[in-house]
């Protein structure tokens, strides 16, 4: 079952985590309420897009906390 869940931090920083259970997998999506960032993002992009447009926010960062010869993060899919 996939989720996502948001989180409301000081300061107004929303944090939305994506989650897909079945890969026991999570990506993140934080904003200010303008910019977001993108944290390991998973190859199939479109839930992050679709918590991005929810939002009303425009995504202008990607980053990936870890890349190795087994694992192919999504993070390759936004420098298209």
């Amino acid at each position: 079952m996939d989720a996502v869940e948001e989180d409301r931090l000081a300061g107004g920083l929303v944090v939305e985590v994506i989650e897909t259970s079945s890969l026991g997998d999570r990506s993140y999506l934080a904003t200010d309420g303008e910019v977001a960032v993108v944290v390991d993002p998973q190859r199939d992009v479109d839930r992050v897009i679709a918590a991005a447009g929810r939002l009303g926010v425009r995504i202008a960062w990607c980053s990936t906390r870890t890349c190795t010869t087994t694992m192919s993060p999504g993070a390759w899919n936004w420098l298209a």
